[in-house]
């Protein structure tokens, strides 16, 4: 099970509190705005180097940006020259739960020097840890975090034996991913029921207004998961709210399909170059000779199915293709959407909340 803080700007008054003794700087100022920029935490080394902390609750692919336009902005403007030495150069410190494929993308083309830093809060006999790991030594640190039980936070009832039952071939990993999936929607509103229904599992104040849904694939043999988000057929065309399918390994989303009842039998791209899972006839070509090139030039074959990569044509469901999630980003016009689950999960619970 994962624990997290209610929301960021706790996360940074906690480290704003136990930088010294976790990371040996001294804070110099919070929200701290400056050129235009705000800056989460701007603090200094006992030689006089600053640094430039930006904090995540959760996973962000545009914090190396931040960081770089904060950095533009501190060596522009040289504000703290009392005690700042500019001679030295700027620490970056990027500090989140994790970081996606695209940050570590970032940070290897960066010409600037950023240090990524993953917290995590751990659970001990007695209280509530943070730990933080700088990635590229491997160095932990850890301070006590002060944890009060609110008002909002419930216990959550035991996991009912349907739930249990889908889980049991899964991974040890996929099934603690799951259940902290589980934990995020029942802790989200005392509103959100958990309803067994003909192999299904749904969550929401009614199978008439549900935010998620867990059933097996036989096909896959896996668990899929369904989440009621918004959905359009066309960019610019007022979305809807639909049943879209959620390809993912538990943390990251890859692919997303509009999937109105049941399991459907849409496949993605990736699914469809593999060859275990064949498309709708649709998209076979129909022409002898383009049908022949198809079966017969695995080169051709590759690039014609590739050309629906991170395509919209695919949005409506019956084509039987999902998106990439670039792709719905692109529909959706969502292009910050995160490929987080959770951040995933987060936007159907409150589009939930707001159809209530």
């Amino acid at each position: 099970m994962s624990w997290q803080f209610e929301n960021e700007a706790l996360l940074e008054n906690f480290l704003q509190h136990h930088l010294e003794p976790l990371l040996g700087l001294k804070v110099l100022g919070q929200q701290h705005v400056i050129h235009g920029q705000i800056c989460d935490l701007i603090a200094i080394t006992p030689t006089g180097q600053l640094a430039i902390l930006e904090l995540k609750n959760q996973e962000d692919r545009y914090i190396v940006q931040q960081l770089t336009r904060y950095f533009d902005a501190l060596i522009t403007e040289k504000p703290f020259q009392a005690v700042a030495d500019y001679g030295q150069p700027v620490r970056l410190l990027a500090i989140a739960p994790s970081f996606s494929r695209d940050t570590f993308t970032d940070c290897k083309y960066s010409q600037l020097t950023i240090e990524l830093l993953i917290f995590r809060i751990l659970l001990s006999d007695t209280a509530y840890i943070l730990e933080l790991e700088q990635l590229d030594t491997q160095e932990t640190q850890t301070a006590v975090i002060p944890y009060q039980l609110t008002q909002n936070q419930r216990e959550l009832p035991p996991p009912p034996k349907s739930l249990l039952s889908l889980i049991t071939k899964p991974s040890p990993s996929t099934r603690e991913q799951v259940m902290s999936l589980r934990q995020q929607i029942l802790s989200f509103d005392d509103r959100i029921k958990e309803i067994s229904s003909s192999g299904s599992i749904f969550y929401g104040n009614g199978k008439s207004n549900p935010c998620a849904e867990l059933r097996y694939d036989g096909r896959r043999e896996q668990v899929a998961l369904f989440l009621w988000l918004p959905h359009s057929v066309y960019v610019s065309q007022q979305n809807f709210v639909a049943r879209l399918r959620i390809w993912t390994d538990w943390v990251l989303v890859s692919d997303l399909a509009h999937v109105p009842k049941g399991l459907g039998r849409t496949i993605t791209i990736q699914e469809w170059l593999d060859g275990d899972l064949q498309p709708t006839s649709k998209f076979i070509p129909k022409s002898r000779w383009y049908r022949e090139r198809y079966w017969e030039d695995e080169v051709w074959r590759t690039k014609f199915i590739n050309d629906y990569r991170d395509s919209i044509a695919v949005a409506h469901y019956k084509r039987g293709i999902a998106m990439t999630l670039k792709g719905y980003q692109k529909l959706t016009e969502r292009p910050d959407l995160s490929d987080r689950l959770s951040a995933i999960a987060q936007l159907a619970l409150d589009i939930w909340l707001s159809r209530l």
